[in-house]
């Protein structure tokens, strides 16, 4: 597994808080009824209407992004239960499925940030299983 396919899941979660904070401003208009607003293939002319189809739009980007990190976080730990030091294993599952940075999880482990990073960079380099 790569860099890039280990930060997906990172990427991933920014994504869906940005969907969220985009859905909680939408919601703000209390009372809105957005289920009976009616968008018509021509467009919409309707404010409400507008703001139910982009709801709409953003809700299901929000469920296929969360259906994607689910696919990924499963990735992401098969490819951890298949590293033997626990160690590096713990480091890699802190980093890439709790997100937690190189210096949280050094001072969880009583290393600097940069022991951290050397040990998670030198598996994925020497990895027997990456590509």
């Amino acid at each position: 597994m790569t860099y890039r396919e280990l930060y997906r899941y990172k990427d991933l979660r920014k994504d869906i808080e940005t969907i969220e904070q985009e859905l909680d401003l939408i919601g703000y208009l209390k009372g809105v009824d957005y289920s009976a607003a009616r968008v018509s293939s021509g467009g919409v002319g309707d404010p409400v209407a507008a703001l139910a189809a982009k709801r709409e739009k953003l809700v299901n980007k929000l469920n296929a992004k969360k259906q994607e990190a689910q696919r990924q976080i499963i990735r992401i730990e098969r490819f951890i239960d298949g590293i033997r030091d626990e160690e590096v294993q713990g480091f890699f599952r802190e980093h890439f499925i709790l997100l937690m940075t190189y210096e949280e999880i050094g001072q969880a482990h009583h290393y600097d940030r940069t022991t951290v990073s050397r040990k998670i960079r030198a598996y994925v380099t020497d990895c027997p299983q990456c590509p």
